[in-house]
């Protein structure tokens, strides 16, 4: 890795809520949405699809992981968590739109009740690895999987990944598995992934586990604010 094109010192892991973010954090939280919101309306745009993002997918999230120096956003992930054990929730709209009933249907039998999304892979072109000498999406992706086994209960991780820019290939080498392979969203090429727990794979990449076990050890996890009214009556 180039220690020079990242200054580790300055470099921080938070995990924020997507919903009822504490105010202390909320310029972190601002700045996370401006660029999601903006990183994916540029590839919406260049792979020539008329969508945009929509807000509610980042609202949504239990846990928005971000690697960031301050307020400059380096690489960022969305994650909800969802029970499928109610038919009902088949129709929630990322589900819905992102994943086939073939798709559920493998999932099913392979007695899966629960599971994480990962979501929107973003990171910043400054920090792209011809810069750095090193994937920080493979980075934020590692990390994720050590949120997934120590903050979730859930059976398994569960992911469109893009073809385009290899992120498949790159999910498939810390053990993602291809469920459903070539399929398009929104213009995007991608494969449709599952990880379970026991599925997981160690990096080879020493640089790699370097900066993921550095990052882990700097993390901070920011709970959403509770607004619910204390020992309210049943």
């Amino acid at each position: 890795m180039n220690d020079e094109a990242i200054n580790l010192s300055k470099i921080s892991y938070t995990i924020i809520p997507g919903k009822n973010c504490p105010s202390e954090h909320s310029q972190l939280y601002d700045a996370a949405y401006n660029f999601w919101f903006h990183f994916w309306s540029q590839v919406y745009l260049e792979n020539g699809a008329t969508a945009k993002p929509n807000p509610d997918d980042f609202f949504r999230q239990d846990f928005i992981p971000i690697i960031h120096s301050d307020n400059t956003i380096i690489a960022m992930h969305l994650y909800s968590l969802f029970e499928l054990n109610c038919s009902s929730i088949f129709h929630q709209s990322y589900l819905e739109h992102n994943f086939s009933a073939e798709y559920f249907k493998i999932i099913n039998d392979n007695n899966i009740t629960s599971v994480m999304t990962m979501e929107s892979l973003s990171v910043n072109l400054i920090f792209r690895k011809s810069h750095l000498g090193l994937s920080l999406g493979k980075v934020i992706g590692i990390l994720g999987q050590k949120l997934f086994l120590t903050e979730t209960t859930c059976d398994s991780i569960i992911c469109p990944a893009r073809k385009d820019v290899k992120v498949s290939d790159m999910a498939q080498e810390a053990g993602f598995r291809v469920i459903v392979p070539n399929q398009y969203l929104h213009n995007t090429p991608v494969d449709l992934l599952m990880c379970k727990r026991s599925d997981i794979i160690e990096p080879k990449d020493f640089e790699v586990r370097r900066l993921v076990d550095i990052l882990w050890k700097k993390r901070t996890l920011i709970k959403g604010r509770n607004l619910k009214i204390a020992n309210a009556a049943a």
